[in-house]
C-alpha cells in the first residue's frame, strides 16, 4: 500500500513542476481528492474486518495479530487520506492564486479596459 502512495506522490511532485495553469492545479486537486476517497474506503474495509475479528471466536496470537494489522492499516489509510486532502487544498489555493495573477496581469495589458478608462494609450506601454 505505501509503495503505491509513495509512487503517486512522486508523480504528483513531478507533475507540479510542469503546471502553469489553474486548470492543471484543479485537475491535481481532483486527483488528490479521489485518492483520499479511495484511502477512506480502504480504511472502512479494514474497520469492518476489525469488527469481524473482535466478534469472532479467535483467541491468542492469531487474533491479536489480525487486530493489530487491521488497526495499523486503518491508521495508515486515514493518515494518507488526510495528507491527500491537504494536498488537494494546496492545489486549489495555487490555482486560485494563478487565476488572480492572470486577471491582474490581463488588466494591465495594452488596449485593456483598465488602461482605456485611465486614458493610457498603447504607445505609452511598450
Amino acid at each position: 500500500m505505501s509503495k503505491n502512495i509513495v509512487k503517486e506522490d512522486v508523480v504528483s511532485h513531478a507533475a507540479i513542476q510542469d503546471i502553469a495553469t489553474p486548470g492543471g492545479h484543479y485537475a491535481l486537486a481532483k486527483r488528490s481528492e479521489d485518492a483520499a476517497k479511495e484511502m477512506r474506503e480502504k480504511a472502512e474495509e479494514q474497520k469492518a474486518l476489525l469488527q469481524q475479528y473482535e466478534n469472532g471466536n479467535m483467541y491468542g496470537w492469531q487474533s491479536h495479530g489480525l487486530k493489530s494489522n487491521a488497526l495499523a492499516l486503518i491508521r495508515k489509510y486515514e493518515q494518507a487520506a488526510q495528507s491527500k486532502m491537504r494536498e488537494a487544498a494546496s492545489h486549489r489555493q495555487m490555482a486560485q492564486k494563478l487565476e488572480e495573477n492572470y486577471v491582474g496581469h490581463n488588466s494591465l495589458r495594452r488596449g485593456s479596459a483598465f488602461l482605456e478608462k485611465r486614458g493610457i494609450d498603447n504607445k505609452t506601454i511598450q
